[in-house]
């Protein structure tokens, strides 16, 4: 059976050159902010169903900047739009071409990160919509030890309280098969290939997420 594992940005001031944050670089580009507060502004209409098309429309020619002393393979990058994961490096996405990774499962969009010629690109990771949640499978968390499991989407929603969040994502036996998985509400997940690749090929950047309150789980029904 296929792993999957879930990573953060290194909060390591040895790695990224700082204390105290692990958001590394700001997008400064003026119209790629203009262009996502439209979106943001009604998301359903724009960006559930046709994702891809948002991705594909965001301007070109993006720049940004670091905020830390370190460039890394992965770093965090901010102001954060849906499905943005961060700003990866020219050997992150050789690892993705080198396995074969199915262009439908990431998009990266170049980006000029100001102080290094070093490529950069943002990683943007399509959402699995909530809407293919299978609920009854899917296990909400309130706290360190409270768990909680709902029929539908609609009683989830509805639910008074709002402080349940995703412990473990129920999710059609049809995603099994992919490389990188993003369900809404949740951190993306990584197959077990890439983060050995990653390991082999010592990028830098990142921590895997091995337990504790970000843990989080997929099943396939």
């Amino acid at each position: 059976m296929k792993q999957y594992f879930q990573f953060l940005p290194s909060w390591d001031p040895k790695v990224i050159g700082r204390r105290g944050s692990c958001l590394s670089v700001r997008i400064t580009s003026k119209d790629y902010l203009e262009y996502t507060d439209r979106i943001e502004q009604d998301l359903y209409k724009y960006y559930y169903g046709n994702q891809k098309n948002v991705y594909d429309n965001m301007p070109d020619n993006l720049t940004g900047e670091l905020r830390y002393k370190k460039y890394t393979d992965y770093m965090r990058v901010y102001p954060y739009f849906k499905g943005l994961e961060g700003v990866v490096s020219e050997r992150i996405k050789h690892v993705f071409e080198r396995l074969d990774i199915p262009q439908d499962e990431y998009i990266l969009k170049p980006i000029s990160v100001r102080g290094t010629d070093m490529p950069y690109y943002l990683l943007f990771i399509p959402l699995i919509e909530n809407m293919e949640f299978i609920y009854p499978k899917t296990i909400f968390r309130k706290g360190s030890d409270q768990y909680k499991t709902f029929n539908t989407r609609e009683e989830y929603l509805n639910h008074p309280d709002v402080d349940y969040y995703i412990q473990t994502v129920g999710l059609p036996q049809k995603y099994s098969s992919y490389e990188i998985i993003n369900p809404d509400w949740a951190r993306p997940f990584y197959s077990e290939r890439i983060i050995n690749a990653f390991e082999e090929e010592k990028i830098t950047g990142y921590e895997i997420i091995k337990g504790g309150y970000f843990f989080q789980k997929i099943v396939f029904v």
